[in-house]
């Protein structure tokens, strides 16, 4: 069928052409060009003055799984007919995704293709004031594991309040006590309370 349809087509270009070359004194400049495919090669005419200019092999395009490449230039089909589909059997998966592969083309298998169901996060590295950490989580149906940062300590927590807060009341109270024992010790109440002391201890 294809085979007759380019014949005819030729026939008529050259029909058409009969009449515009005898009438045109300089030519055509065959600046509109026309494919018409034939099935692995096509016939490239001119749009303005219906001359049969050539024929080419049809080019471009990739073949998949059961699907012949599509020429670049006239849009049809050509070569041999590829494998269809295969399934490899594995579980294969994608960021997003996982899904049983082609072996042929490695795409997904039609229907295939499911959304991960993940599990609940769990830390695998804990944050700090100078790194971030990072917590994941595994696709209960293919294993794959999403990973995802978490961000670095920036402030303390009310238990770091408190330490600090504990820390400056003690900074201010040595002062304060040394002073208190120096005045003691001036008094002479400070011996006093040495002699007391040590009656208690019996020496």
């Amino acid at each position: 069928m294809k085979k007759l349809l380019c014949a005819l087509y030729v026939l008529f270009i050259m029909l058409a052409s009969l009449p515009i070359t005898a009438a045109a004194s300089g030519g055509c400049l065959h600046e509109n060009t026309v494919y018409v495919s034939c099935g692995g090669t096509h016939d490239v005419g001119c749009g303005d003055c219906g001359e049969h200019l050539y024929t080419a092999k049809c080019s471009g395009g990739e073949s998949t799984c059961g699907i012949r490449a599509t020429c670049e230039r006239c849009g049809g089909e050509y070569g041999p007919i590829p494998l269809p589909h295969q399934s490899s059997g594995e579980l294969d998966s994608s960021a997003d995704t996982h899904f049983y592969p082609c072996i042929n083309c490695g795409e997904p298998m039609p229907g295939t293709e499911q959304s991960h169901s993940y599990g609940n996060w769990y830390l695998t590295l804990s944050a700090t004031e100078e790194r971030e950490g990072e917590r994941a989580r595994e696709c209960a149906d293919c294993s794959y594991v999403e990973k995802e940062a978490v961000p670095r300590i920036t402030e303390k927590g009310d238990n770091g309040k408190m330490d600090s807060m504990v820390s400056i009341i003690a900074l201010l109270a040595i002062p304060a006590v040394l002073g208190g024992l120096f005045l003691l010790w001036r008094g002479g109440i400070f011996d006093g309370i040495i002699a007391f002391i040590l009656r208690l201890l019996g020496r």
